[in-house]
């Protein structure tokens, strides 16, 4: 299971956080978590990384073959569904390749 998320909630709590030294703006704008690490490790990949890089403010949770998908704090508007399950699409083919 992981989870990934933006890092302000990692300011209020002293939480686990994952970090990559070869992608220090994914560690510094978003907040990975869990176990086993190594195994999360292996999944963030540097495409991965890079996706997220390019994509501020996504939240993803996943574990055995479940996502969950989301934008933390934000209500998305009738008329932005469509990017929004778009935006969901690309994130799901990233996790799928």
């Amino acid at each position: 299971m992981f989870c990934v998320q933006k890092k302000k909630f990692h300011q209020i709590y002293d939480l686990q956080d994952i970090d990559f030294s070869s992608h220090p703006k994914f560690s510094n704008d978003y907040l990975l978590q869990g176990n086993p690490e190594e195994s999360v490790r292996n999944l963030f990949n540097e495409q991965l990384l890079d996706f997220f890089e390019s994509k501020p403010g996504l939240s993803v949770e996943g574990g055995a073959n479940q996502m969950l998908f989301y934008r933390l704090n934000e209500r998305i508007s009738p008329n932005k569904l469509s990017q929004f399950l778009e935006e969901g699409m690309q994130v799901l083919a990233k996790f799928t390749k």
